[in-house]
């Protein structure tokens, strides 16, 4: 018998994310047999040619996978929530690509909190480590959830910072939670659950990390949150992925703004460029970042309220994501 349907599906081959929520109109949680599950995918199949019918010999093969995710992420204290569920994060639901489930280890209620992504550049320059931590820091100290991707340099000090202040911080992974990536980052993974923060990704156990997952993962750090820091970054680099789905998820961007001796850093240039392009907020002051906390809080409000009605209507959320 099968309990997480949407976890099941998930191993079937070829079955992606966007297909579930086109083709498999659930209303809530349920339990499956393998026959139930078979004419689902009969049902979806008639509508899309995405999806191939597998055999009961098929599905024996899949409940396998299904069931070792299960039991081995019983055994490490992760827990699995998907779109099903009503702990699934509200600010999840009304992103562009959703994800279908989600995998953590820690307090998934913080995630519920007003949130601020601290990201940016893996080598900061002296400078932009102690902003990277002091942002972290202060938004910890005033009760707002740091999200961050528990990579080197920026991600590390936000990180580092809200633990400091005693604050609650997620770190949005890109690969399966019983590995940490990067492996020096163990103690740091550790912190952040015994904080009381989180650790998240959408991969099961078992997930090797491929490049491509980063670029997913940074569209669940601006996902979570209300809104993006960028301390700072270069021209290129993945720091321009969380901030365009920031923009297209309507996220708010603040944009860290260097003193002048510092502009000649390459480090730099693409928050000049963020800047004298415009549409972001430039934090130089405490009062910079004060007014730009009131924007965040004004935005959690705003996303709460339309998430929750998405939310009352699952059915209405389900058919109008794209495949």
């Amino acid at each position: 018998m099968v309990d997480n349907i949407i976890l099941f599906l998930m191993q079937i081959k070829g079955m992606s994310r966007k297909t579930l929520y086109k083709y498999f109109q659930f209303v809530e949680p349920g339990e499956y047999s393998l026959g139930d599950v078979q004419l689902l995918i009969k049902e979806a199949a008639l509508n899309t040619r995405k999806i191939n019918i597998p055999s009961l010999s098929d599905l024996d093969n899949v409940y396998e996978k299904y069931e070792n995710i299960l039991y081995r992420s019983q055994d490490l204290g992760i827990q699995i929530t998907s779109y099903l569920d009503k702990q699934f994060p509200v600010k999840l639901r009304n992103i562009d690509d959703p994800p279908a489930i989600i995998y953590t280890l820690g307090d998934l209620g913080c995630m519920d909190k007003s949130a601020v992504a601290v990201i940016g550049t893996r080598e900061p320059i002296e400078y932009g480590a102690k902003i990277a931590d002091n942002l972290g820091y202060v938004l910890g100290r005033d009760g707002y959830t740091v999200v961050s991707g528990l990579a080197y340099g920026c991600d590390k000090f936000g990180h580092e910072g809200c633990l400091r202040s005693g604050g609650k911080t997620v770190a949005v992974m890109a690969g399966g939670l019983d590995k940490v990536y990067p492996a020096k980052h163990k103690e740091l993974a550790k912190a952040i659950v015994e904080s009381g923060g989180c650790l998240m990704s959408e991969y099961p156990v078992n997930t090797r990390t491929f490049q491509s997952n980063f670029v997913e993962r940074d569209r669940l750090q601006s996902g979570l949150s209300e809104g993006i820091i960028v301390v700072e970054t270069d021209l290129k680099g993945g720091t321009w992925h969380t901030i365009e789905f920031a923009k297209k998820n309507q996220r708010s961007v603040g944009c860290y703004v260097h003193p002048d001796k510092y502009l000649t850093e390459k480090k730099t240039f693409g928050n000049q460029k963020l800047l004298k392009e415009g549409g972001v907020f430039g934090i130089k002051t405490n009062d910079d970042l004060k007014m730009y906390k009131q924007l965040i809080d004004e935005k959690h409000l705003e996303l709460v309220k339309t998430t929750e009605e998405v939310k009352a209507v699952q059915t209405s959320f389900i058919e109008q994501i794209g495949g």
